[in-house]
């Protein structure tokens, strides 16, 4: 077998498993999927990321990271959708099932932390970034919903927060801080303003960055990768954070320009920001830098797409639903993230679909056809 590919570990033999199952549910007792624009826009962003492995220079490899990366958390996505949006009763036990499955990772990874000093990376191969994502997903959901109301979900947000706080991660600390005023305006309607300052405003801010990088690489030092309180109180730590991502962006660019209409492929580096790192990792530390470089114009016109639609089917019902409104906050926190660390590494992927699979679960129930 290529080196470190594991196609049929447990979670991905899950997904495929309830992916199967979802299938079967359709065929065999004609249940109503409710395919939409979204969903073939998404497939259509599966075939262009298998056409990209094609011309990848290790097809192998290539088109294994896509079925990480890009293959099953689609997957998840659909799977969620048919089997959570059967009934509310259904959907509320599978998001309690999620719910309660990452409090015991949050435990553990606190435990884990304490015994080894080791910070909150590492626990079950999680980052901190993707630790504090699943730890953003507890907070959210249960202080914006009425399990805040009693002793067991505060116990839970002060664990949640606990988690957050001591990844050091900056944009979801920031988040956390911001989190009233983000629900409140999502539910006012102004759902479309947050995709258009994530798409079409970031995408060219992360283009303009790498050209301009000479403006502020003067006496760069390549920062180490410190996990401490100074990630997020000191403001030398955001400008060597800021160049060496600006370093990033423009070799993702030239890599782009190498193969502009079908992207070069999914591929590992072992450049990491502005230094040589032990560690492969698939990441331009830029989701709009990222698609563009692996899928190309192609692919980056229907993951943009799908996602345009998206937050536009969206508008009335976050208005009329809490449950809504969080999934899509949960959204743009990620893409926030993702913006400055990536989105096809980590736990990233899995994370933008579960929380659209559930937003599109929560329209099947509130909205049926």
């Amino acid at each position: 077998m290529h080196p470190q590919i594991r196609i049929l570990n447990p979670f991905y033999l899950g997904v495929l498993l309830l992916a199967a199952i979802s299938i079967s549910q359709i065929v065999l007792t004609k249940k109503k999927f409710g395919f939409n624009t979204v969903d073939f826009l998404l497939l259509l962003f599966c075939l262009s990321f298998l056409a990209s492995t094609f011309i990848a220079e290790d097809i192998i490899r290539s088109g294994y990271l896509a079925y990480r990366s890009v293959f099953i958390p689609i997957a998840i996505y659909f799977a969620i959708k048919m089997m959570a949006g059967e009934s509310e009763q259904v959907l509320n036990k599978t998001i309690n099932s999620l719910l309660l499955g990452t409090l015991l990772f949050i435990i553990l990874s606190l435990i884990y932390s304490s015994a080894t000093g080791r910070g909150m990376g590492g626990f079950l191969s999680r980052t901190a970034v993707g630790a504090a994502g699943l730890g953003s997903f507890v907070f959210f959901w249960l202080c914006f919903t009425d399990f805040h109301k009693n002793i067991w979900g505060k116990i839970a947000i002060v664990l949640s927060l606990a988690l957050i706080f001591t990844t050091f991660s900056r944009v979801y600390f920031l988040s956390i801080l911001l989190s009233p005023l983000l629900i409140y305006l999502i539910r006012r309607g102004h759902i479309m303003t947050f995709f258009v300052l994530l798409f079409p405003v970031l995408l060219i801010i992360s283009i303009l960055i790498p050209l301009n990088k000479d403006l502020f690489r003067h006496n760069y030092v390549p920062s180490s990768n410190v996990a401490s309180i100074k990630r997020v109180f000191q403001p030398d730590m955001y400008k060597k954070s800021f160049t060496e991502r600006a370093l990033q962006f423009s070799k993702g660019l030239q890599e782009f320009q190498k193969h502009p209409i079908l992207g070069t492929g999914l591929k590992e580096s072992k450049l990491g920001l502005g230094r040589q790192t032990s560690k492969s990792r698939i990441s331009t530390h830029n989701f709009h830098i990222e698609w563009l470089e692996y899928s190309g114009i192609i692919g980056y016109f229907f993951i943009s797409s799908a996602f345009l639609v998206f937050f536009w089917r969206q508008k009335k019902i976050v208005a009329e639903d809490n449950q809504s409104a969080i999934f899509v906050a949960l959204i743009i926190v990620t893409f926030l993230n993702s913006a400055t660390n990536g989105i096809m590494h980590g736990i990233r992927p899995e994370l933008i679909f579960i929380f659209m699979g559930f937003l599109e679960a929560r329209r099947k129930v509130i909205q049926p056809a």
